[in-house]
């Protein structure tokens, strides 16, 4: 039942995307957010390293990460956070990617 709860609870944070500030009095909230962003994305690796998730639903945080990016950036570029994060995650969990889907 904890589990089931814990990634629900992930799965609502990851899925929110606040849209980022612009105006210079809001810096400190958009830098919070995005430390918030990263540190879910550390979390759930975290969750992938000790086997609480599978690797298909860490394909799905890729591919949410980098369609969202493509989808949401200003005429057509890359949003930096959703780059930052997927190359963060990827980084973290792409060893035990690759030996899990060869086992």
């Amino acid at each position: 039942m904890f589990r089931k709860e814990l990634l629900h609870s992930c799965e609502m944070c990851f899925y929110r995307s606040e849209a980022p500030m612009e105006n210079c009095e809001f810096m400190d909230a958009e830098y919070k957010r995005r430390r918030r962003l990263l540190g879910n994305i550390k979390f759930i690796g975290l969750l992938f390293k000790f086997r609480v998730i599978r690797s298909r639903i860490m394909f799905e945080c890729f591919n949410f990460l980098l369609t969202d990016s493509v989808i949401n950036g200003d005429d057509g570029a890359l949003r930096e956070e959703y780059i930052e994060t997927f190359c963060h995650l990827f980084r973290q969990t792409a060893k035990q990617l690759f030996m899990r889907d060869s086992e």
